[in-house]
């Protein structure tokens, strides 16, 4: 074989080689973004047994406040306000003054405690004179009275000597005989006079008891002229204005506890059956706008 030809038979693929090689262009490959990933901790729990149901929601509390005392009503507080209720501890000593819901007219109540007051400080002086008349005076009077007992003796048995001996005449016999009798007597009534007098110690005692009572219930009708609650709540309606006349007992406006709301759940007997009694149940929080306003939950 010649050797010129064999290197001919080379050079040409070798040629086109490189004449293809130097005519291909370099392909961009684009630079790929990572994704995003969200991470969690894992822990065991119980699947939730989620179910939709129907519900509707209530007050927890609702009551109808009214007077214990009758009147012309002077103030009361309009619908859909606030109110704070007035806080006593056990020995009644007050915690919260609370809001004050309505007022009637308390002029006459007012002059009930003042008779009241009257009757307390005439039954405590009353007290006072019997309870001196049974420690000084009655004392006093039955020493007197065992003295002139004692000196009616003294003459009545002289009398009685002077008698026997026909000195003195039967009439002053018989005045000494009397007044000796007269002075028993009137230690006998004075006696008897202590024992009433403690009696009616015990009487004026009871009398300054009663007074006193009269007193705190004059003064309780006084404190019931304001009206309050005893919790929490919105006014959602009154009664009455200012200057009706409600008697005791009237209602005068409706106060719903509004913290917490009652919802009532219906659900079948099968879900009912699952579910029990102190059982927590996931809060969910919803979205809603505002239509209207009224103080009466569940509308």
């Amino acid at each position: 074989m010649n050797p010129a030809s064999l290197t001919r038979k080379f050079t040409i693929p070798i040629a086109l080689f490189l004449s293809v090689g130097c005519g291909r262009q370099e392909k961009l490959i684009p630079e790929r973004r990572p994704r995003p990933v969200a991470t969690a901790v894992l822990s065991q729990r119980l699947p939730p047994n989620a179910a939709l149901v129907t519900a509707s929601t209530g007050t927890w509390k609702s009551e109808q406040l009214g007077f214990e005392v009758a009147g012309r009503i002077e103030f009361v507080a309009e619908q859909n306000t606030a109110i704070d209720g007035r806080i006593r501890d056990a020995e009644g000593k007050l915690i919260v003054e609370g809001t004050p819901i309505a007022r009637v007219e308390s002029e006459r109540y007012q002059l009930a405690v003042a008779n009241a007051e009257a009757s307390v400080a005439r039954a405590e002086q009353d007290l006072i004179v019997g309870r001196n008349d049974l420690k000084e005076t009655i004392p006093a009077q039955i020493d007197a009275a065992n003295a002139s007992l004692e000196l009616a003796k003294v003459e009545y048995d002289r009398s009685r000597q002077l008698g026997r001996q026909n000195a003195i005449s039967q009439s002053e016999l018989d005045r000494a005989k009397s007044t000796y009798e007269n002075a028993v007597a009137q230690l006998r009534q004075l006696v008897a006079s202590e024992k009433s007098q403690q009696a009616q110690i015990a009487s004026l005692e009871s009398a300054l008891l009663q007074a006193k009572q009269g007193l705190r219930d004059a003064q309780r009708d006084l404190e019931d002229c304001t009206l309050y609650s005893s919790f929490q709540g919105v006014i959602s309606d009154a009664s009455v204005v200012p200057g009706s006349l409600v008697s005791a007992g009237t209602p005068v406006v409706t106060l719903q506890m509004m913290d917490p709301i009652k919802v009532e759940l219906e659900v079948s007997g099968e879900q009912s059956r699952r579910l029990q009694r102190t059982e927590t149940l996931h809060r969910r929080r919803f979205g809603a706008v505002a239509s209207r306003c009224v103080a009466v939950a569940g509308r």
